[in-house]
Order: structure tokens, then C-alpha cells, then sequence
């Protein structure tokens, strides 16, 4: 007996011995009892000529009975073989797919991701596999082609042109890899978008119940590791997305996306400007280790759960205005380089930010804290002693130190730690702190 085991894979049940033993039994009992009815009706005179007729009649019913259970039995073994075909057909043609992504053609593995959408479209009991699936191909190791240096771009055209017959056409071996990494590049991108397009549930309303037709939902994306180009999310609603260790090559764009389980973007790189503006985290929110090499927007995001945000690095400009932090924020060792906005932001629970280091203007203004707030061997740094920095109800700027360590390294400004001051709502202890 082959019972289900995995989401949308159909149940097979085959007779066994038993099941046939209780048939047998069954026709028996009603065969006899078939007879004792019709004896004790109508068979009551020993000397009737009418027993020969019940004892044809009751055979007559336990033939019908046997033959209506023969032709259920054949309609249903029909039908788990039908089944099973379709199965067999939607592996077959899945398998044929997925081959088609190993193609050193890009126009055979895009030809290859189009086959998948259509399977998954059509059959949502494979959802699931065929993302993975897609997901696999995007984890697979990518090194993007070299861009064309501007200046020969810019002079390329004043040089003198010879006719297109009388140029010479060497091909080398890295115009070849090259071309073949523009090609893949094209192939990524479609597998990004096709993602996209079946994880947003309303491209208009952008919101409310789904309508999109091709909406996927309880979709998980596994893209530990990949090369994600020009990745935009923007408006999806997925399960989990875990991006551990991924490079965001180009801009990436989230804004109005929702997690409603957990999200995972510890150790991940983004190389250009990374937009989260209104994301709404339903589980926990992992950017532990991140490093955010431009601007992060994170304006009007709700963490509904814990945000970690530890060690992470924010080059340029980081902004967390208007966001909600329902449970603990944690921000312990992170580094700001670039100017850190807090303005309007909600901390419903504890808000860390020990041994953090903040290298340009931060901006706490507006922001409300309903527990305590910790800044322990937190620094910043002043330029030309203007510290035009706004901190939380509690806690100025010491006296200048040293440059605490891992701290960005500049010759302009001093740091300074922040501390307690001793005012009304401030930490009582910055021994605890």
C-alpha cells in the first residue's frame, strides 16, 4: 500500500489478501442470507415448487452483487492507473525540464524555465518542487561579465571605421566566456522574474485577497548563496525567503513585500541600494552580518517579531523612519557609516545597540522606546566638533575617547561614547548597561 506522502501526491491503495478474504466473506453471508429471506417469505411450504425459483433468485443476487463490486473494483484500479499516468507524465516532463537547464544553449534553458512555469501553473501540487527547482539553478555558481570600460566606449566612436569586410574578426577565448555570461545573465534574469510574477497576489489592488489569477501562495524561496542581478520582490507575498550568504548584484527592491514566517538575510551583500520600504515581517527578521555597501531603506517596515541586525555594516545611508519593532531590536555591533535615521520609529520592546559604532549624523527624533533602550560601549563620532546627532530621552555624547575597535576607519572627528545622563527616564545603572 503506497500512501501519501508529500503534499499533492495522490494516494494509491491496492487490495491486499485481507481485504479480499472480507469480500469473499461479505458475498457469502449476503448469498446466504439472500436465501433465508426468501425461504422465510415466500418458501414456507416444504411441498412448494417455488424453493427451485428463490434458490435462482438468491444465486441471481449474489451474481449481481459480485459483478456490481467487480466493476467497482475495475473503476477504481482504472482510475489510480490514470493517476498514476498523469504522475508519471508530470515527473516525465518536469525531469525534461530541468534538463534543459544543464544546456550550454541559453535559448534551450530558457525554452527549459518557460516548461516549468507552465507545469507549475497548471498543477499547484508541484508548485513547490518546480520553485525549488528554479531556485537550485540560481544558486548555481555565476560570475557576471566585466562592463566595457567608459572611456573606450566614449572614444570608440572617433576612431576612423574601416568597412565591416575589411576588419579583421578575432575571437578569443574571453570575448567567448563573456558572451556566454551576458547570455546566462539574460537566463537569470527570467527566472527572477518568473518568480516574481507568481508571487505577487494583486499587481494593482496591492493588497487585500488575491486576484491574480497566477498567484502562487505558501511559496518558500531557498536562494542561500545565489547571485541574485537586479532582484526585484516588490509587492510579493511569500512564506519563508532565506538569502543567507547571497549577492544582490545591482539594485534590489522588496518594498510592500510580506514574510509570513520567518526571513533570513544574515551574511548577505548588497552591493548597490536595497529598498525594504514598507516589508512586513511576520516571523523573525535575520540581516546578521549584512553588509549594505550603498543606501538601505527600511521606512515603514514592521517587525512583528525580532530584528537582528548584529554586525551588519551600513555604508551609506541607513533609514529606519516610521518602522515598527514589535519585539527586541537588535543592532549590537553594528556599524554606521553613512547617516542613520530612526525619526518616528516604534521600539514596543527592548531596543540593543551595544558596542555599536555611529560614524555620521544619527537621528533618533520622534522615536518612542515602551521599555529600555542600550547603548553599552556604544561610540560616535563628531566632525569639527559639531555634533549635530539627535539620541534617545537619556543619553548624551562623553567625553572624546579613542577610536573603538572594527570602528571605520577616518581622519576627521574624534568619538565619543554615549552615556547615560542621568535624567528623568534615563538608565539608572550604566554598569548594567
Amino acid at each position: 500500500m503506497r500512501q501519501r506522502d508529500k503534499p499533492g501526491r495522490p494516494s494509491y491503495r491496492v487490495l491486499s489478501s485481507t481485504a479480499i478474504w472480507v469480500g469473499a466473506i461479505v458475498l457469502t453471508v449476503v448469498a446466504a442470507g439472500s436465501v433465508w429471506l426468501l425461504l422465510a417469505t415466500f418458501g414456507s411450504d416444504p411441498k412448494s415448487s417455488f424453493r427451485l425459483e428463490i434458490i435462482k433468485a438468491a444465486v441471481t443476487v449474489v451474481v449481481g452483487t459480485g459483478g456490481a463490486t467487480a466493476l467497482l473494483l475495475a473503476a477504481r484500479r482504472q482510475r489510480f492507473v490514470e493517476l498514476d499516468g498523469t504522475e508519471r507524465r508530470i515527473t516525465d516532463l518536469q525531469t525534461k525540464a530541468a534538463d534543459q537547464l544543464g544546456s550550454d544553449k541559453a535559448a534551450v534553458r530558457l525554452a527549459g524555465l518557460y516548461a516549468l512555469e507552465r507545469l507549475a501553473q497548471d498543477n499547484p501540487s508541484h508548485r513547490q518542487t518546480i520553485v525549488d527547482v528554479m531556485c537550485a539553478y540560481l544558486r548555481m555558481p555565476y560570475t557576471p561579465p566585466p562592463e566595457r570600460p567608459a572611456a573606450l566606449r566614449s572614444t570608440a566612436s572617433l576612431r576612423p571605421r574601416r568597412p565591416a569586410w575589411m576588419r579583421p574578426q578575432p575571437i578569443s577565448a574571453d570575448a567567448t566566456t563573456n558572451d556566454d555570461r551576458r547570455q546566462e545573465h539574460q537566463v537569470r534574469l527570467t527566472a527572477q522574474r518568473i518568480l516574481a510574477a507568481h508571487l505577487e497576489p494583486d499587481p494593482r489592488k496591492r493588497g487585500g485577497k488575491p486576484t491574480n489569477p497566477k498567484f502562487w501562495p505558501n511559496i518558500d524561496l531557498d536562494l542561500t548563496g545565489a547571485t541574485l542581478l537586479e532582484f526585484d520582490l516588490k509587492h510579493c507575498r511569500l512564506r519563508t525567503g532565506t538569502f543567507t550568504s547571497a549577492r544582490f548584484i545591482g539594485h534590489a527592491w522588496f518594498d510592500g513585500a510580506a514574510f509570513t514566517k520567518d526571513a533570513w538575510f544574515d551574511r548577505t551583500a548588497f552591493t548597490a541600494d536595497v529598498r525594504f520600504g514598507g516589508v512586513t515581517f511576520t516571523g523573525d527578521a535575520w540581516f546578521d552580518g549584512t553588509t549594505f555597501t550603498k543606501d538601505a531603506w527600511f521606512g515603514e517596515v514592521t517587525f512583528t517579531e525580532e530584528a537582528h541586525f548584529n554586525s551588519t555594516t551600513f555604508t551609506g545611508d541607513a533609514w529606519f523612519g516610521s518602522t515598527a519593532f514589535n519585539r527586541d531590536g537588535w543592532f549590537n555591533k553594528a556599524t554606521f557609516i553613512s547617516a542613520a535615521w530612526f525619526e518616528g520609529a516604534a521600539f514596543t520592546s527592548a531596543a540593543r545597540f551595544n558596542s555599536t559604532t555611529f560614524a555620521s549624523t544619527v537621528s533618533f527624533e520622534g522615536a518612542t522606546f515602551a521599555e529600555e533602550i542600550r547603548f553599552g560601549r556604544a561610540h560616535a563620532r563628531v566632525v569639527f566638533g559639531l555634533a549635530s546627532s539627535v539620541w534617545p530621552p537619556g543619553w548624551v555624547l562623553g567625553d572624546a575617547a579613542a577610536m573603538p575597535q572594527d570602528a571605520p576607519s577616518t581622519h576627521e572627528g574624534t568619538w565619543h561614547p554615549l552615556t547615560p545622563s542621568y535624567t528623568k527616564g534615563s538608565p539608572q545603572n550604566p554598569e548594567q548597561l
